[in-house]
């Protein structure tokens, strides 16, 4: 909503209905994804006539994550008695993802950019950080923690990594591509905590700077496009290229710290005192021991 207003009133660019209206419900990704049936200038933004894309295209992988977090927890929820269930739950649905990219591409032949937008298609990204930690709570010290952590696992991991990036083949980059990505990362993430050699790089992810970014990261990526726009129309041709960038970042950095302490911190404290909160770190020992 205050991204809307921003464009609405500052950038004197008043968007369609179909804009806001998938932009505050979460659903910017079928609307970019419905683009890419229409003729190529649809693909590149212009189509729907009068929709312009560009201001909130960002939105659409929060929309995917708005809809995992409304619905992976219903999955959760009727298997918390069993939780090894959910790691074969987990496998099935990034097996699932990535058999429905091959459909969509090879036998509806739809268009491959639907499967970079579309929560059907890239679920499998957020699934498979689930999966590595329900497995490291239902078997931690499991041999498959010894199999994937250590120096031959990380390079498998920045082989997969790099090659997946390196390779242009189109109907990989929106097939396969996600998959690797997800195993890489899946690898990374896991020799991160459990490798020493890498303890630098966690230190260095520690770091307050790290850290704070870490916590405003929501606003960050919701300011960047809009803000980047403004301070376009604003700076038009005036500043170099690195002052241009700086003067974007800075504002970026102002626009993310105002929506954070100003909104999202006073509806988080909402939130924790009518109830739903995830307890401090020590705060179940402690009851325990009382």
């Amino acid at each position: 909503a205050v991204t809307s207003a921003v464009l609405v009133f500052v950038l004197a660019t008043p968007p369609l209905f179909a804009e806001v209206a998938t932009a505050l419900t979460y659903t910017a990704n079928y609307l970019f994804a419905s683009l890419q049936f229409q003729d190529a200038a649809a693909a590149a933004g212009q189509g729907l006539p009068g929709v312009r894309v560009a201001p909130w295209s960002h939105l659409w992988s929060l929309a995917i994550e708005e809809h995992f977090y409304l619905l992976f927890p219903l999955v959760l929820m009727l298997n918390l008695q069993r939780p090894k269930r959910m790691v074969w739950i987990c496998l099935a649905l990034c097996v699932a993802a990535l058999a429905w990219r091959l459909a969509t591409l090879h036998i509806l032949h739809w268009p491959s950019q639907y499967n970079y937008v579309a929560t059907d298609t890239r679920i499998d990204s957020l699934v498979w950080g689930c999966l590595l930690s329900i497995l490291l709570h239902v078997s931690p010290d499991g041999a498959w923690r010894r199999w994937l952590v250590g120096a031959a696992p990380v390079v498998l991991a920045a082989i997969l990594m790099l090659g997946s990036l390196m390779y242009r083949d189109e109907a990989f980059r929106e097939s396969f591509r996600y998959t690797i990505q997800g195993i890489a990362l899946f690898i990374g993430i896991l020799n991160l905590y459990f490798w020493r050699p890498v303890a630098p790089v966690v230190r260095v992810l520690e770091l307050p700077l790290m850290s704070w970014l870490g916590r405003v990261s929501y606003g960050l990526y919701l300011w960047h496009l809009p803000v980047y726009i403004l301070t376009r129309r604003i700076a038009g041709d005036q500043l170099s290229q690195p002052a241009f960038i700086l003067f974007a970042v800075s504002v970026t950095l102002l626009a993310t710290s105002l929506s954070y302490y100003l909104i999202e911190r006073p509806i988080v404290a909402l939130r924790q005192r009518f109830g739903a909160h995830i307890p401090r770190p020590g705060a179940v020992q402690e009851s325990a021991n009382s």
